[in-house]
């Protein structure tokens, strides 16, 4: 298998990226949607992305194929500001090989530098694969949403899981 490096987001990428998010999309059970975007509005979202530098990195390969992603968003609310989202995802061939590894921290480490003191992401139960790297850093369950999900006539639960960068926020008992 070719070399993937992780790099910022770029324009360069975002037709790519589009068909790298449609074919994980497509699969049915790691995102929100099962549909994808329109390449209008996922160029509207990473062109934003850019401009806020957010924390967002893509894996691409030797030939500037984006093979997947992650990133952190701020919430909408000034009250939430501290709060970045996390989002990822990896074509299912890359999957397994330590990239998800790779993008995580090295979206992390960025998101440090930028002041984000909690990290959030929202994991279908069932996706054990990123329940287990999230864990793997320090991330912890939070709650469940209970039968949340519903994609071609099964239920699944939304596991709540976080991870605070500013350790001072921590509870004791987690």
């Amino acid at each position: 298998m070719e070399e993937v490096r992780i790099v910022r987001v770029q324009e360069k990428y975002i037709e790519s990226y589009w068909k790298t998010l449609y074919q994980v999309a497509t699969e049915r059970k790691y995102l929100y949607t099962t549909k994808g975007f329109t390449l209008e509005d996922t160029t509207e979202f990473v062109t934003a992305h850019i401009k806020s530098r957010e924390p967002d990195f893509f894996a691409v390969t030797d030939d500037d194929q984006v093979v997947g992603w992650c990133d952190i968003a701020h919430r909408k609310y000034d009250i939430f500001q501290h709060i970045g989202v996390l989002s990822m995802g990896l074509l299912s061939e890359y999957r397994g090989k330590g990239i998800g590894t790779r993008l995580l921290e090295t979206t992390i480490k960025s998101a440090q530098k930028k002041g984000v003191e909690k990290i959030e992401i929202d994991v279908f139960a069932s996706n054990m694969r990123a329940i287990s790297l999230l864990k793997k850093f320090e991330f912890f369950e939070e709650g469940r949403r209970l039968k949340s999900a519903k994609i071609d006539g099964v239920y699944d639960d939304m596991v709540m899981m976080g991870k605070f960068l500013n350790k001072s926020l921590e509870p004791e008992n987690i």
